[in-house]
Order: C-alpha cells, then sequence, then structure tokens
C-alpha cells in the first residue's frame, strides 16, 4: 500500500525553470562572496565543490561536511564564516529569486492539499546540495511550510545526493518506509525516476522536464493539470488501510 510521497522541489513543488534558477542565484550570489573570491570564480568554485558533493558516497560524512571539505581548497579565508554568510544569503537576499517564478502554483498547492486531506504522508525529497534554509525558503515561495512534510532532505543531514540510489535508500531509512509504500514526484528523468529501480512507484511531471537521455522511464508521466488528476483518483489512506485490515 502506497501512503507516503515524495516531491521533488525545483522544477516540481516549484515552478521554476532550473537555468533561469541557476542564472539568478549566481547573479545574487556572486557580489556577497567578493571577499573571498574574485567574481569570476566563484560560479565555478561553488560548481564543482558542488559535483564534488554529488559523487562523494562517503557514508561517515554528511553532504555538507562533502562540500566544506572541498570548497575550503577553493576559497580564502575562514570556511566556516563563509558557510555562515550563505546562511544569511539564503534568509534573506536569496528571495529575490521568487521573482521568476512564471507559473501560477495554484496546481501545486492544491496537489499538497488534496494529497493531505486524503492522508498521504509528504516528503520533500529535493536533491540534498543545500541547507535546510534555502529549502525552506523555496517551499515558502509556493505557500508550504517544512511542517506539511514529514522529512526534508537537506545537506546537513543526508549522506548522498541523487542520481544515486543510496540516496533514496537512506531517505527510506530516515522515514521508515519501503520503497512499495511510496510514490516519487519529479520533473527530472535522470535523478527522479531512478527511485523506480528501488521498486518506489514514479511520476514525471513535464512542464519542466529535464531529460538527459538516461533512457529511464517512468511509470506516470504528465502535467500539474495530470498529476492533479491522478492524486484526486487515489483512494483515502484511511479507505486503502481499512480494507488491508478488513
Amino acid at each position: 500500500m502506497r501512503t507516503t510521497f515524495l516531491f521533488d522541489l525545483d522544477g516540481t513543488l516549484v515552478p521554476l525553470d532550473q537555468d533561469k534558477f541557476i542564472r539568478g542565484y549566481f547573479g545574487l550570489l556572486v557580489p556577497e562572496l567578493s571577499a573571498y573570491l574574485p567574481p569570476d570564480k566563484v560560479a565555478d568554485a561553488i560548481m564543482k565543490s558542488t559535483y564534488y558533493m554529488i559523487n562523494d558516497l562517503c557514508e561517515e560524512r554528511t553532504n555538507r561536511e562533502a562540500f566544506v571539505s572541498d570548497f575550503s581548497k577553493r576559497v580564502t579565508g575562514d570556511v566556516e564564516e563563509l558557510m555562515e554568510l550563505f546562511e544569511r544569503f539564503y534568509t534573506g537576499k536569496f528571495a529575490e529569486i521568487k521573482s521568476l517564478i512564471e507559473d501560477p502554483f495554484d496546481d501545486v498547492l492544491l496537489i499538497v492539499r488534496t494529497l493531505q486531506a486524503k492522508g498521504y504522508d509528504l516528503v520533500c525529497a529535493t536533491n540534498a546540495i543545500f541547507p535546510m534554509s534555502a529549502i525552506e525558503t523555496r517551499l515558502r515561495w509556493v505557500g508550504l511550510e517544512a511542517s506539511d512534510f514529514i522529512f526534508i532532505t537537506s545537506f546537513e543531514q543526508m549522506h548522498y545526493c541523487k542520481p544515486h540510489l543510496e540516496y533514496y535508500r537512506e531517505l527510506l531509512d530516515f522515514i521508515g518506509r519501503t520503497p512499495d509504500e511510496c510514490f516519487m514526484v519529479g520533473n527530472d528523468v535522470e535523478e527522479d525516476m531512478v527511485a523506480g529501480k528501488l521498486g518506489i512507484e514514479t511520476y514525471l511531471v513535464t512542464n519542466y522536464l529535464i531529460d538527459r537521455g538516461s533512457g529511464i522511464t517512468p511509470d506516470h508521466k504528465g502535467t500539474y493539470q495530470d498529476l492533479l488528476k491522478f492524486v484526486e483518483a487515489l483512494p483515502a489512506v484511511d479507505v486503502e488501510k481499512s480494507s488491508a485490515t478488513g
């Protein structure tokens, strides 16, 4: 019985084009790091340390620890002081990116509220490359709060990133679920639909589709409106439980 929905964030819960998000993100962040890196080096340093973190499969350190380990080699000054600067950025200036959201997000909210009303548990299964503060800020852009989810994958807690299956295994351990209890909803074929390899039922949202040619086939796909119809047709969790125990 599937009772838990795992939702990707950017391009799924937050209707935002990834390329526009990245340009807006670095446009705001670069001036903030001028004391640590030349402006033309900021994006390259952050991206390289992010890729290092994504591909680091050491179970003994968090994604944050992996990022800091690599980033400290690329910047001058105290790297922990710099991480505090990131925190201030994510709770402040970062909010300006909200203006890049083009589509109305009523469908997203309706999807979430419909599932909540039916008794489904929700997880914000974003790629764990950002701190919790940045994730909570983005959720608020579409009228959601951390309290809407039983768990949020952040780089402070997680030890793995998408598209590695270890990310999904660790997430399932955190929430105490098995693959056959979960749906994964996302817009990235490689990063999100790979969850299907573990037996998680997948739904590909196509509005902001990212497909790198991985060849992974989702169980379902469609627009936000299609996803809304899909969740509206699902039985309430209590009904499923009653029939399973009856």
